[in-house]
Formats: C-alpha cells, structure tokens, sequence
C-alpha cells in the first residue's frame, strides 16, 4: 500500500546514491540541512523539530552537507536535480541496519525519484538498474559501475519485496504504472481515465468536424446559383475606355481587301504582257 500523506519524508538527490562511503548517512544529513534552509529559514533546530528529529548541535549536519553537496555537484545535472522523496523513519532504519535490506532500499529509491511529486507514473524496470545506482543513464556509469547493475530478475525481486510502499496496476502485458500516493483502486481508476482519454477526444473531434461540415453543406445549398448571377458593372471601366466604332472598323477592312484585290490584278496583267512578248 501507498505511504501515508502525513508522513514526515526526507527528500535528498538521486545522485546522493552514488556517493562512494556511507551514502544513507550523509543523504539524511543533507536532507535536514536542506529543509532548514528551505523550510525553516536556516534554523536547524526548528527544522527538528518540525520533521520529528532530536541532534544535540547543527555543525555535523552542516559538514556532511557540504561533503555529500561537493559529491553532487560533480554527478551529471540530470541525477543532481532528479529528487527522492521518502519516508523518514525508514531512513532511520535502513541506516541502522534495521528493516528492509539496502539493495531493496535503492531500488524504492529509484522507483520514488521516477514518481517524483506526480500522482502515478509509468515505470519500466530497465530504468530502475541505473538509477539504484544513482544515475539516470546507463550511459553514464563507468565500465566499473555498470558491472554493478541488478538484474532485471534480482530488480523484480526487490519491487516484490517492497511492494507494500506503492500501488501497482498493469494497463496492458508492455506498461505498468506505479504510485506511492493513490490506492491500488484509484490508481486503476487513473489509469482507465488516462487511456481512454485520447479516444473520447478523437472521437469529440470526429463529431465537431462532422456538424461543421454539414454546416458548411448546407449554408452552401442555400446560397443562388452561380448563373442567376449577373457581374457588376464596371463603371470607372466603361469611362476610361471609349467605345468602339463598329462602323469604321467595317469601312477599314472593306479599303483594304479592295486594294488587295487591285494588287493582284495589276500582277497578273504584267505577266500575261511577258508571255505574249
């Protein structure tokens, strides 16, 4: 099941998993400090006591701080911003020795800094390997590093076993959606609204392109038909250009064909003279 929402959480960098030493040490440190700055206008005393935590002085906070800071400044940026948001007692306990194993702790903490603050949120288990790790990318890791991903098979062991902390539902056998903040029902519920979301807007769309296009269909059946229209008359037209004289143009042709036809007599007549000649 989910964690509960009143939960005092901790929230520190994925790339505080990288961190070679005692990583889970320094990432609470660095969390309370974090929260004192954020929260608590710098008052790390106030900050106990908000998130239930007692510590006789804040100078050891503030120097694990400033070790796990430096450590996360030289970690690639997407893993520096990437958060993990988790809970606090099991902090405590993980970093005791107590309750659940730290193979399986990393893998939740993979699993939360892919949920981050949304409500649910896909997940597929190659992306837990590296970020167990503290890293977003494989890409990223060394040849070293890289020798030390879990197995997907040694990863679905782990979300077995920490499978109290979230809800899980399957839409289809290739997605699997996971949430540490809606119950197993409303996460299905989400999930259902989230799939059939895409159809029943294709499906508004196809009905507002129909009664558009019968709209259209019909605002042009009412409108007159192309020949009942009579072009306007061009009056700047008419007066700029004079009106042709029929009758000249008549008179013009007339002239020439006669001339032509004279032509042609006149060359016929000077070749019957060379002939009889």
């Amino acid at each position: 099941m989910p964690d509960e929402p009143k939960k005092a959480v901790l929230q520190f960098p994925l790339a505080c998993l990288s961190y070679p030493g005692d990583w889970l040490a320094y990432a609470i440190e660095w969390a309370i400090t974090n929260y004192a700055v954020t929260q608590c206008n710098d008052d790390a005393q106030e900050a106990g006591r908000r998130l239930d935590i007692s510590f006789s002085s804040d100078l050891g906070l503030r120097q694990c701080h400033q070790v796990m800071q430096h450590h996360i400044e030289r970690q690639p940026w997407n893993a520096a911003r990437c958060m993990v948001r988790i809970d606090k007692a099991l902090c405590f306990e993980v970093r005791d020795g107590e309750g659940m194993r730290e193979a399986d702790f990393r893998i939740l903490c993979a699993l939360k800094s892919v949920i981050g603050n949304k409500p649910m949120m896909r997940v597929c288990r190659e992306w837990l390997g590296p970020r167990a790790l503290g890293f977003i990318n494989a890409k990223d890791l060394s040849s070293s590093q890289r020798k030390q991903i879990p197995s997907l098979a040694k990863i679905r062991a782990s979300l077995e076993r920490v499978s109290g902390f979230f809800a899980k539902v399957r839409a289809n056998p290739r997605q699997t959606y996971y949430s540490d903040k809606l119950m197993p029902e409303a996460l299905a519920e989400a999930v259902f609204q989230l799939k059939t979301r895409q159809v029943a807007r294709r499906a508004e769309r196809s009905q507002n392109d129909l009664s558009l296009w019968r709209r259209i269909r019909e605002a042009n059946r009412s409108q007159p038909k192309s020949g009942a229209t009579t072009q306007p008359h061009d009056n700047h037209y008419d007066a700029a250009t004079p009106p042709r004289d029929n009758h000249h143009d008549a008179t013009v042709s007339a002239t020439a064909a006669t001339t032509r036809t004279a032509t042609n007599t006149t060359t016929i007549i000077k070749t019957l003279n060379r002939n009889l000649q």
